[in-house]
């Protein structure tokens, strides 16, 4: 009996409805059991001439990609670093920041990428937690850089303009804008230009199960950002998957890479997938969600992978009134939630410029090297986060215990997945409150929201644990829900629901809505509020409803393009 044949037995991880979607092939296909960058060898060796990355009106081809990290693996042989040691990056995409990242994998040592628009002192914290020698950094982040490096364990930083790989023509414009950040020099920083000059020999790395190619960091909106540390197995095989689920990234098509190297979506989705099936990278490093309407315009991508806010203004941006989409395979959606009538009305768009599919939704924890499940071509439901990516397992168990769940239960969504982190970098507690192992021997992954699977195989996130309300009488309440309903007014644009603090009770949580008003209804603040409170008495159980409401002119977002729950909770 073939997977496509398969009785139902009422348990997702059993019966793996979701199999019947994809081919023999793919569901056979071996682990890239290698490095990353061998990965990436293996399949582009034969097409040097083929190009790689497009960056500021330059294009570089493979041949030429593959030179440059010979080059940066000896340097970085010749200024120490060997096999275990921890390299940082504090950049954005750049050829130079993909180069190193690379190199650094050739020769067995580990990437440990920080956000720029992290505050000094978090990155002092970082580059001291992971005991870093060297820091390579975006040129504008000098000042904050220059107040804490005498205090951590670099000994050399390593300089990048974003302008380095450019072409003239860009170089001239910047140079007359006066684009060009002021770095001193002074020891411990050089140019990239000085650090290429040191390149020599190196001894190859030899592959090693289970060892730590990247360390990237939780997204932080609900707490602490933690360091993930990721195998080369876990990228590798979340680049195989992305490619099983179509013709989009077939060599040489575009691919728009408009997400930071910082983040597991980023480097996963952005930079290692797209370069393992020989495409095009577009690499786009000081990216706005304003800004994508044009460069969708400008690129033309098969592919590209964003947030559901981004796929929003672009809907709406005048650009795009009477211009087809129809190259546009794939427009992949994760990192947070998708409102049902934001993902009707941006499918309504695709439809109208007529582009091939729906939106691409999908899901994925940093914890799991970014995406585990996704909607692809005509495979697509309503509200779902799509089907498990070919190489996992998902089940529904009851929380706080390993019972799994049968169909359409909801529960705690779990994950057996090759992608799984190895941990969290120095706290063995809070890697094992994730990863847990069952009574089956076998270790899941935990994410702490509740959903369910339907017999399609197709996964529905219902709420996030981490954003669950707690009322003063234990009664838990789930935003999702309130934001579905408030969501269906006319009037309204955007709405985000947190808890605040009970000052009445004096402990426990009320749940308080942010929204946007349409403009037709800017005037009608009063009218609307009253229909709100009707609406949520009739759709939604007494306990579970808001208790206060603000209409404010923008949701804010953090910067990658998510809700900043966080920062509602302050203006709360």
């Amino acid at each position: 009996m073939t997977t496509k044949e398969k009785q139902l037995t009422g348990y997702p991880s059993i019966d793996k409805p979701w199999l019947k979607y994809y081919s023999e092939e793919a569901v056979n296909a071996p682990l890239p059991e290698c490095t990353m960058y061998e990965y990436l060898w293996k399949n582009n060796q034969e097409h040097p001439e083929d190009v790689a990355l497009v960056y500021f009106g330059r294009k570089i081809t493979y041949g030429e990609m593959f030179n440059h990290i010979e080059k940066i693996a000896g340097t970085f042989w010749a200024k120490g670093i060997r096999k275990g040691d921890i390299v940082s990056i504090c950049s954005v995409s750049t050829p130079e920041v993909i180069y190193a990242i690379y190199a650094l994998n050739k020769i067995g040592a580990t990437v440990n990428i920080l956000e720029p628009r992290n505050n000094a002192e978090r990155i002092e914290y970082y580059l001291n937690l992971t005991q870093s020698k060297y820091l390579l950094m975006l040129d504008i982040c000098f000042p904050k850089i220059d107040a804490i490096i005498q205090k951590t364990t670099v000994e050399e930083v390593v300089v990048i303009s974003p302008l380095e790989s450019a072409s003239p023509i860009v170089k001239i414009g910047a140079k007359i804008k006066g684009k060009k950040a002021t770095i001193k020099k002074k020891a411990p920083y050089i140019t990239w230009k000085e650090f290429e000059k040191c390149a020599g020999d190196y001894e190859k790395c030899i592959y090693e199960p289970g060892s730590t190619a990247v360390i990237v960091y939780t997204g932080g909106t609900t707490g602490i950002p933690k360091g993930v540390m990721l195998s080369d197995v876990a990228l590798n095989t979340v680049a195989l998957q992305m490619q099983k689920l179509g013709d989009y990234a077939a060599r040489q098509k575009r691919f728009l890479n408009i997400m930071p190297p910082f983040i597991a979506y980023g480097i996963t989705c952005g930079i290692h997938m797209p370069l393992c099936s020989g495409m095009r990278d577009v690499v786009i490093p000081n990216f706005t969600p304003d800004k994508l309407a044009k460069l969708v315009l400008q690129y033309k991508p098969s592919a590209l992978m964003g947030v559901p806010s981004h796929y929003g203004m672009m809907a709406k941006d005048p650009l795009m009134k009477g211009k087809k989409l129809d190259f546009l395979e794939v427009c992949g959606a994760g990192g947070d939630a998708f409102v049902p009538a934001l993902e009707e009305s941006i499918n309504q768009f695709f439809k109208e410029h007529e582009a091939p599919y729906k939106i691409a939704k999908g899901y994925g924890m940093t914890e799991m090297c970014s995406a585990v499940t996704a909607c692809f071509g005509n495979y697509n439901k309503l509200k779902s986060a799509g089907i498990p990516l070919c190489k996992n397992v998902v089940a529904v168990f009851k929380p706080d215990t390993d019972e799994e769940l049968p169909y359409n239960t909801q529960g705690e969504i779990c994950f057996l997945t090759p992608t799984r982190m190895e941990g969290y970098y120095g706290n063995e507690a809070e890697t094992l409150s994730v990863l847990k192992k069952h009574s089956d021997g076998k270790v899941w992954v935990h994410t702490k929201d509740i959903g369910y699977v339907d017999e399609d195989g197709f996964v529905f996130i219902i709420n996030r644990v981490k954003r669950m309300i707690i009322r003063a009488d234990g009664h838990n309440v789930f935003p999702s829900a309130i934001e579905e309903v408030i969501n269906s007014h006319e009037a309204i644009a955007e709405c985000a629901v947190v808890g605040i603090k009970n000052a009445e009770a004096g402990n426990g949580q009320i749940a308080k809505a942010f929204m946007v008003l349409k403009e037709d209804y800017q005037t009608k603040q009063e009218q609307v509020l009253s229909e709100l409170q009707e609406l949520l008495t009739r759709k939604l159980p007494e306990r579970d409803t808001v208790e206060a409401y603000q209409f404010v002119s923008e949701i804010p977002l953090t910067p990658i393009g998510k809700v900043n729950y966080r920062a509602l909770e302050e203006m709360g």
